[in-house]
């Protein structure tokens, strides 16, 4: 007859958070880990991200294991630390994507063969000369609040204030102005179509 086998496996308890010695994280990573995954991918829905939150949930448990104190909820002091990490992670992720994002478009950027180079000089250049055409169908007013707001990146609260207006006239100027540039330009590019 084969003996049995039967071990006794640690049930899920949040105390094991708790304990005395720091050999009980090891535990919760192969207990907890599943519910943390889900709970990541619910907030975030992105596997690799999730990942990496767990990784330094575990990480500031482990640091911060003996300044904790007395917990009451321990389900939702781990949870509420997890949310926390997840977020901070989140916000590092994003910015290491964009800056990664930034630097692959500055490579091609450089790769870009001289006529292309040259093709979207002239394109913006053309751009702008239609924005500036646009800009002199405006009331002087108009110029000022859009010059204000756009190019050198006031609010609509310190336009009020550097134009002695309410809010109100700043918001509605700027808002006919930006109508009035739109269908200027729509009119423009429906007239190059037509004559094309």
């Amino acid at each position: 007859m084969k003996p049995s086998m039967y071990t006794n496996p640690v049930a899920k308890d949040w105390n094991l958070f708790f304990k005395d010695d720091r050999e009980g994280l090891y535990v919760c990573f192969t207990l907890f880990y599943d519910d943390f995954y889900r709970l990541g991918l619910h907030w975030y829905k992105n596997p690799d991200l999730v990942k990496e939150c767990i990784h330094n949930l575990f990480l500031e448990l482990w640091k911060s294991w003996y300044n904790r104190g007395h917990v009451t909820n321990k389900k939702q002091y781990v949870i509420t630390v997890y949310k926390r990490i997840a977020h901070n992670t989140f916000l590092a992720y994003n910015q290491a994507t964009a800056s990664t994002a930034e630097q692959k478009h500055f490579e091609t950027a450089h790769e870009l063969p001289y006529e292309d180079l040259l093709i979207a000089s002239q394109t913006e250049e053309h751009r702008t000369k239609q924005l500036q055409v646009a800009l002199g169908h405006l009331t002087k007013r108009q110029k000022e609040i859009i010059q204000l707001r756009f190019y050198e990146g006031l609010s609509i609260s310190q336009i009020a204030q550097s134009c002695a207006l309410t809010e109100r006239t700043v918001y509605n100027t700027l808002h006919n102005a930006i109508k009035l540039l739109r269908e200027y330009l729509l009119y423009i590019c429906y007239a190059m179509i037509y004559f094309q």
